[in-house]
């Protein structure tokens, strides 16, 4: 019997330190910041949106009719996790393509582009909004794409932070906007992509 507990003692504690190990990274996994784009709106597309799109009197700039430029979208970002994220920035760009998508979209992060964004945190439940537009307003052969499926506006974006347990994480999101969406002028909706999500 002696002989036995002590070929069992190291493995057991080879057990008890994988025990350990386990329940620290679960406990990581569940207090760590998660940042994903919550919510994304667009308007401004075509014409002056219907009242049902206007939020009372007040409206958001996402709402009002704007038409030197083009569509106006409002990305919101929520941290869902139990402990802040640290030193973010985050990156949303804004283009027109055909659809599907088969080619590249520009790059967002860039040596150039990091070094002149915000950097801030943001507690577990934070919420920030991130506003973007396209500078133009959208031509008529743009508009008839978008109806009829062979074009579409596409949102995507990129977040940086680093988490409470000093690990560098990231997310990328992406979503379009066409008639697969709701109707052209009227439905505020962006459908996510099948690729260009991710995170770690």
């Amino acid at each position: 019997m002696p002989r036995i507990t002590a070929k069992m003692g190291p493995m057991s504690n080879e057990f008890s330190l994988a025990i350990i190990c386990i329940t620290i990274k679960n406990a990581r996994r569940q207090l760590r910041a998660y940042v994903f784009a919550d919510d994304i709106k667009i308007g401004n597309v075509f014409g002056v949106p219907p009242p049902e799109a206007r939020v009372g009197e007040a409206t958001e700039g996402a709402w009002r009719f704007q038409p030197s430029i083009g569509p106006i979208v409002n990305v919101c970002i929520k941290n869902s996790g139990q402990t802040p994220a640290f030193d973010l920035i985050h990156l949303v760009g804004l283009c027109i393509r055909e659809y599907p998508l088969n080619s590249e979209l520009p790059i967002l992060m860039t040596e150039d582009n990091i070094a002149h964004v915000t950097r801030m945190t943001i507690p577990p439940g934070g919420k920030f909004f991130y506003p973007t537009y396209h500078p133009t307003p959208l031509s008529e052969q743009t508009i008839e794409g978008l109806r009829n499926r062979t074009a579409a506006i596409y949102v995507y974006g990129e977040i940086r932070f680093i988490d409470a347990f000093k690990q560098k994480r990231f997310t990328k999101y992406r979503a379009f906007h066409n008639s697969i969406t709701g109707e052209i002028g009227k439905t505020t909706t962006m459908t996510g992509c099948e690729k260009g999500n991710e995170a770690n």
